[in-house]
């Protein structure tokens, strides 16, 4: 609500979702929102269609009558509509398509929302380690899930986004071609005139004048042609996201069909790692990467590798007492983990995408990702001096709710790092 008192200053809006925190789902979600703006439409296709159809209309009435006839013999004369077809697209069949992926994505949020549910309200009484495991798998899937039903909007926003283009050039290569026509039409008389009152010696000058006609709404349709191919060139990067975003996941669900823990009798001896950036969950005594983070962490707390961070950190904004912080944060301190009670005070666990990633820091190569996971354990540890509370569980959310998530698998998706 504005301040009485200061009415020009803007309140607040919280733009948070619910799927903000969610890695996959807010990327999707910003892939799409930068799909819709238009951003990437060549700056040619802006504005026209509407503005300069009203000023021919207004100009020349008989003359646009003759090009909106004409446009509606190519829309529904079979030949000419093929062919027109041919070069821009089937606009039907490009809706049809975004219709389907649009159902896709309503389909893809069923299941997840009812996976859920049932996650929710079918096991509320399961007790114990196993049922902790259970919902820290449960709760990745449903985000997998939920990532597939963002992807499957993606391309339903980009294949209705591109067809509208393709559809709008479609149009505006028709009524050129009419518009075109028409001219043609109109001065017929006059170019016959001319030829008849000259006993044929004006041909050449009236084929010329026709050929330049021709050349003049042949380049403007080239220009539109152009327009249309930059702008999908611009939508690249985008699709190239996209379609990277799509592997990550396959990735994912790929690995999550494996068979979990199964040295496991009952609930004993499982338990949940919880170690500052991200819940995990251990898959067996023997998991080498496990072992190798216990081993890195050892190195990283005695290690005199401050300086190395605070270096590759200063250009983000890092200070070398911040990254004293994040470390003893990281690998010193004790804290309540309780992020499955009753919780108890301990370091955090060890885990190998932290090591790796403050290895990277260390050695001036950081992955983006690296940076968030600065930012998210440096807002983390301040929450925690702030409030006096060593709660791993509140000071997490809170991070989370502040807008400092850490993908934990992006420098793998990237290639960099164990890929497992």
């Amino acid at each position: 609500m504005p301040d009485p008192a200061l009415p020009l200053v803007a309140p607040r809006v919280d733009t948070t979702t619910w799927y903000s925190g969610l890695g996959i789902v807010e990327t999707l979600d910003l892939l799409i929102g930068g799909v819709r703006s238009g951003s990437w439409v060549d700056g040619t296709l802006g504005g026209v269609g509407t503005v300069a159809e009203g000023a021919v209309w207004v100009l020349d009435p008989v003359g646009a009558l003759v090009t909106a006839g004409f446009g509606w013999v190519v829309e529904h004369v079979e030949p000419l509509s093929n062919v027109l077809d041919w070069l821009a697209g089937d606009p039907d069949q490009v809706a049809a398509n975004a219709q389907t992926w649009r159902n896709v994505a309503v389909e893809h949020d069923d299941i997840a929302d009812l996976y859920l549910r049932g996650v929710r309200y079918d096991i509320p009484d399961w007790r114990g380690p196993a049922a902790v495991a259970y919902r820290t798998q449960a709760a990745d899937t449903f985000e997998l899930a939920m990532g597939l039903a963002k992807a499957s909007e993606a391309m339903s926003v980009v294949v209705e986004m591109t067809g509208s283009l393709v559809s709008l050039v479609r149009t505006l290569v028709r009524d050129l071609i009419g518009e075109l026509v028409s001219i043609i039409i109109a001065r017929i008389p006059l170019w016959t005139a001319e030829t008849l009152g000259t006993f044929g010696l004006a041909t050449p000058y009236v084929e010329a004048q026709v050929a330049a006609l021709v050349a003049k709404w042949g380049a403007r349709i080239m220009r539109l042609i152009k327009a249309l191919t930059s702008s999908l060139r611009n939508l690249s990067p985008a699709l190239r996201k996209l379609d990277e975003i799509v592997e990550t996941m396959a990735r994912l669900m790929a690995r999550r069909s494996g068979t979990p823990s199964s040295h496991l009798d009952g609930d004993a001896g499982f338990d949940i790692l919880q170690s500052g950036g991200i819940v995990r969950r251990p898959r067996d005594a023997g998991d080498w990467d496990a072992r190798w983070a216990s081993e890195m962490y050892d190195e990283i707390r005695s290690a005199d590798d401050v300086a190395d961070v605070a270096a590759t950190a200063a250009e983000h904004g890092f200070t070398p007492d911040d990254v004293i912080q994040i470390k003893n944060h990281l690998f010193h301190e004790e804290h309540l983990l309780d992020y499955f009670p009753p919780g108890e005070m301990a370091r955090f666990d060890p885990n190998p995408r932290i090591a790796e990633a403050w290895q990277r820091l260390a050695n001036g190569t950081p992955h983006p990702a690296d940076l968030d996971l600065l930012r998210h354990e440096l807002y983390e540890s301040q929450h925690m001096a702030r409030t006096g509370d060593p709660s791993y569980m509140k000071a997490h959310n809170a991070t989370i709710e502040a807008g400092h998530p850490w993908n934990e698998g992006a420098a793998a998706a990237d290639g960099l790092g164990f890929q497992g």
